[in-house]
């Protein structure tokens, strides 16, 4: 836990981003970027200075486009074996970015490094979580569809239309999308990006993987 490591002096004030568990070169690159583009590092404490004054909604709007996956929306081979839809954020670097603002906040850390944010950090939530099924079968062929729960239609294998997609990065649509439009931790996303299958029920729509640029 971040508080656990603060206590152990294995993180600290001058600490960087990329000493985060989950947070490799790849999304600190990108955080610094979105963060404090003019610096060559990008510590805890330089960090809470930079989002302290911002709102809510500037502040997860900034971490969703920094958290990006590198390979957004493409189909990855994860251990050399089982097919991967990689969402558009990185799930696992957002909840820990997520948690350090949070313990910052309360001034777990010791150091009352966040002691003058001006936003609710407790308004800060992860989106809901993928149907296990939405992982993997955006992925798979024709055939391969038929014996792995899909359902294969408009050129696509779609997860049944009950199942939950991944999130976009605000304002646009992630894996699905509605006649309500999807949610995200911002709330309902409206902006269609990418490209998307027609389901047989014809109200949802599940988007197709591939190469995608970044927001």
């Amino acid at each position: 836990m971040i508080i656990q490591q603060f206590r152990n002096n294995l993180l600290s004030a001058r600490s960087e981003l990329i000493d985060l568990k989950h947070i490799g070169p790849y999304l600190y690159r990108s955080l610094k970027r979105e963060f404090s583009p003019r610096t060559l590092t990008l510590t805890i404490q330089s960090f809470a200075r930079k989002i302290q004054n911002m709102t809510i909604d500037n502040l997860k709007r900034k971490l969703q486009k920094a958290l990006q996956n590198e390979h957004n929306n493409q189909c990855v081979r994860i251990d050399g074996y089982d097919m991967y839809h990689v969402p558009d954020i990185n799930a696992k670097g957002y909840e820990v970015i997520i948690s350090l603002i949070k313990v910052l906040a309360r001034n777990r850390d010791g150091n009352n490094i966040g002691g003058n944010f001006i936003f609710d950090a407790s308004q800060l939530r992860m989106p809901n979580k993928r149907s296990t099924i939405s992982e993997r079968v955006s992925c798979f062929s024709r055939n391969q569809c038929r014996g792995n729960g899909g359902i294969w239609y408009d050129g696509l294998c779609q997860p049944p239309a009950e199942a939950t997609g991944f999130a976009g990065v605000h304002p646009y649509s992630g894996q699905k999308t509605n006649n309500r439009s999807p949610r995200s931790p911002l709330g309902s996303n409206s902006v269609r990006r990418g490209r998307y299958a027609r389901s047989p029920n014809g109200k949802v729509e599940w988007r197709r993987p591939g190469r995608m640029a970044k927001v």
